[in-house]
Parts: C-alpha cells; sequence; structure tokens
C-alpha cells in the first residue's frame, strides 16, 4: 500500500487510544462542514482534498456497499468473512467481546456491532482499560485488557481489516478515505506484528 499523506506515525496523536479514538469516529460518521473545518485547523498536514460534498459521496461509495463493482463491500466483518449478511454468527460474536470486557460503544444509525469503526472504537476502549488499570496499580486488570485486545484483533480485527483498508485505499488512493484507510492499515499491522508468540501470523494480514 502507498503511503498515506498523514505523518508516519500511523496514528495522528499524543497516544494509540486518542488516535484510535479519532479513526472511530472519522469511520463511524460523515463529516459535515463543520468536521471538515475542524480537519482543516486540526495541523495535520493533509494534501487531499477536503470539501464536505465530496466526501459525503465519497462516504457513500467506500462505507455503503450499494452495488458489486461501486465501491468495496460494506465494512462488516460478517461481510468480509463471507456470510453475506449482517447479525450473523460475526457480528454476534463481536457484540459478546464488547459485552464480556464492559463496552458501551454510542450506537449509530443503526450500524451493526461488526462496523469497521465500532471495532476501532473498541480497541481503544481496550487501551484505555489498559492505561487506566495501570495508573490505579491494577495489576490483573491491566493483564485481562491485554488479553481481550490480543484477542480481539486475532480474532476479529486481524481477520479482515488489512483486507478492507486495502481495498478503500485502492478505491480511493489519493483521497480522503484512502489515506484514513491506509494509516488504519499500517496501525493495525504493525499491532499484529507485536502480538505475542504465535498469535503474530502473517496470514492474518494477508491482502
Amino acid at each position: 500500500m502507498s503511503s498515506s499523506p498523514f505523518p508516519a506515525d500511523p496514528v495522528p496523536a499524543a497516544s494509540d487510544t486518542a488516535g484510535l479514538q479519532v479513526i472511530a469516529a472519522l469511520l463511524l460518521g460523515v463529516l459535515d462542514e463543520v468536521g471538515v473545518a475542524a480537519l482543516r485547523q486540526s495541523g495535520l498536514p493533509l494534501s487531499c482534498t477536503l470539501d464536505s460534498d465530496a466526501l459525503a459521496r465519497s462516504h457513500t461509495k467506500l462505507f455503503g456497499g450499494l452495488r458489486p463493482g461501486f465501491g468495496p463491500p460494506p465494512p462488516f466483518e460478517s461481510v468480509w468473512l463471507g456470510e453475506h449478511r449482517v447479525m450473523g454468527a460475526a457480528t454476534q460474536s463481536v457484540a459478546a467481546a464488547y459485552e464480556a470486557a464492559g463496552a458501551q460503544l454510542t450506537p449509530v444509525d443503526g450500524l451493526p456491532a461488526d462496523h469497521v469503526g465500532y471495532e476501532v472504537a473498541f480497541l481503544a476502549f481496550l487501551l484505555h482499560c489498559h492505561d487506566d488499570a495501570v495508573d490505579h496499580g491494577d495489576r490483573a486488570a491491566a493483564e485481562r485488557a491485554d488479553a481481550a485486545w490480543c484477542s480481539f484483533l486475532t480474532d476479529h480485527v486481524s481477520t479482515w481489516v488489512p483486507r478492507w483498508c486495502q481495498a478503500v485505499h485502492d478505491e480511493d488512493p489519493d483521497g480522503f478515505y484512502g489515506a484514513l484507510a491506509s494509516m488504519l492499515y499500517d496501525y493495525v499491522v504493525s499491532a499484529i506484528d507485536e502480538l505475542p508468540g504465535e498469535q503474530a501470523d502473517s496470514n492474518m494480514r494477508s491482502c
């Protein structure tokens, strides 16, 4: 995948948690004029065009899954794992992981639990849980958060998100969402590489 117009650090924030939260929010919602204005003032060295109408059209094409040949399949784990429908086994498994960790993600327009934005938000949630546990000297809670992170990255994110990122970047190589997908791809692949032991299987991130 070609480099994005963002900084070399795959997450453009002071911490992975904050960066993943930003990415998740951008994946879950369409940027309006207020959001575009905020991005223009963010200081990020964006080389892609930021126009709310153009971004709305790109979002529809890249996230809507309107028809074959018009953008990639929709950003749901269930679809990318070949279930051909949402609210199936993959969606239920992801929702169960959220519940087990105590995550209460804010619903967005009825999107299913296995939407890429929710999965990225959950990774951010687990990082926050780890950091909070460390701050409070709760080693057991930090280890639980770490275990949940490794499990979710291995069982869910790694199985489809890199492929989805590649597809979005291929469809929008010079656009905002292509750059966002490239950023997420870099982060996820780096995280997979850092998994302990045999969990860092290179086959999980093949595109």
